[in-house]
């Protein structure tokens, strides 16, 4: 708790003083001394939008005289990775009685470390990485709705219910359609795939936020959108691809002789405007992506080099103001459609990261219902 007020009132000679308090959170359950036992290597997380993901589905068969429900609890699918091991659990609440009957289905993540980690460590190392999965994979926002802390106190486990203003029970309807991917498409590789998203999250986190920026917030204008996720392409490619036309021995070379060769007066000009020259462009950045993912591109891009220009063209113009490109940059509806496929092309992007060929990158997408419309609309 941090405090963020103190206030001290005079009654008849006396003092008294109230304080308010911003609270960070709240643990139920147990009464922690010290901040510094506030490290576990056990957590359960609940998210919004991980029960549909997991498609723990039971039968539920309504007759004229009788209904028959049949629950099957599913076994926990485990995914063990380096730092420890990621859990998906299935489970059930039942409430009521012989005239009303209440049933809920959820599922949670189980994160087993080897060793404790800080309430700070856990959030942004392990927790919110999950949540991001989770949002990549739903191709929709995931809320954090419930965390329990597991303690052992006298060889006894328990569990800790944490309480923050991050948590909030939100839940959302959606179909497979609408995923990415599902538990099932990846169970048969879930260690592998998880400890690939991890080392991920390590290696581009920059590129991650922008493009969970973007999908977490259906407010931005569409420009800051655009801009957002060319920058994600850009930042994808330099993190990942070769960044470089030359070795640096002969760039600084070449760079060497035409600054020798020019006026003297604008050598220091010259030099600095020529020292990132041996980096790809952003077009030819685009051209390498592209053709790398042209299996899941080509059905909703008629015109692969038109498609780069007009992602070079609304990007310079949008950046640079430039007034000869004012025509050229997409607007409205186009480019919000551009948005759509810059989307498509990063996802491709993250699952070829985590493994997947491109054929299995174009299976996958091209299943998700906002591809199939831009194939429809674009071929009819």
């Amino acid at each position: 708790m941090t405090l963020s007020q103190n206030k001290r009132k005079r009654f008849k000679k006396s003092y008294w003083i109230e304080e308010l308090y911003n609270v960070g959170g709240i643990f139920i359950g147990y009464h922690f001394d010290d901040s510094d036992q506030l490290c576990f290597n056990q957590v359960s997380v609940e998210f919004s939008g991980l029960t549909p993901w997991t498609q723990f589905i039971n039968t539920f068969n309504p007759s004229d005289h009788k209904v028959d429900f049949k629950y099957t609890k599913k076994e926990s699918l485990v995914a063990k990775t380096n730092f420890g091991k990621i859990s998906v659990i299935d489970s059930f609440k039942t409430s009521g009685n012989y005239q009303k009957f209440s049933f809920r289905n959820s599922a949670s993540l189980e994160i087993e470390l080897n060793s404790n980690r800080s309430l700070e460590e856990l959030d942004n190392n392990y927790i919110q990485p999950l949540r991001h999965f989770l949002t990549l994979a739903t191709t929709k926002p995931n809320k954090l709705n419930k965390v329990l802390f597991c303690l052992t106190v006298q060889n006894r486990k328990s569990r800790v219910k944490y309480i923050t203003q991050k948590i909030e029970q939100y839940k959302y309807d959606i179909t497979s359609a609408e995923m990415l991917f599902t538990l099932d498409d990846i169970k048969n590789e879930f260690s592998l795939i998880m400890q690939r998203w991890f080392n991920l999250y390590q290696d581009i986190e920059s590129v991650l936020n922008l493009y969970f920026a973007v999908t977490n917030n259906s407010n931005l204008y569409l420009e800051n959108k655009f801009l957002m996720l060319a920058q994600a392409i850009e930042v994808y490619h330099r993190k990942t691809k070769g960044n470089y036309q030359l070795p640096k021995e002969d760039h600084e070379k070449r760079l060497k002789l035409i600054i020798n060769s020019s006026p003297e007066e604008y050598q220091a000009w010259l030099k600095e405007k020529l020292n990132f020259s041996h980096e790809p462009s952003l077009q030819e950045r685009l051209k390498e992506l592209v053709d790398l993912h042209w299996l899941v591109m080509k059905s909703i891009v008629t015109d692969k080099e038109q498609f780069i220009r007009d992602i070079k063209n609304t990007r310079n113009y949008n950046i640079h103001f430039n007034q000869s490109l004012e025509r050229k940059a997409l607007t409205g509806e186009k480019l919000f459609r551009l948005c759509q496929k810059l989307e498509f092309l990063l996802q491709a992007c993250f699952l070829s990261e985590l493994g997947c060929t491109p054929e299995k990158c174009e299976q996958l997408i091209s299943r998700h219902g906002k591809y199939q419309y831009l194939q429809s609309i674009l071929y009819h």
